[in-house]
């Protein structure tokens, strides 16, 4: 999905975010300016992401929203 992104994580994010889905659609434009913040050291691969929310367009939210990878 993006170069600034380890391989493991865009490719988990390019599963989950559906291209068909509006808000996944929302969310993958907001791709380009994520960055892994830190890492799970225990290597189960979490991965903790900083977002510049002045950059991008917020995705659509509401009751019942979970955001969960």
């Amino acid at each position: 999905m993006t170069e600034s992104l380890p391989e493991d994580v865009a490719d988990v994010l390019d599963l989950v975010l559906n291209p068909d889905e509006p808000v996944h659609i929302a969310l993958r434009r907001q791709v380009p300016q994520l960055r892994v913040q830190s890492r799970c050291k225990c290597g189960c691969g979490t991965a903790y992401f900083n977002l510049d929310a002045d950059a991008v367009e917020p995705a659509p939210t509401g009751p019942g929203t979970v955001v969960a990878a």
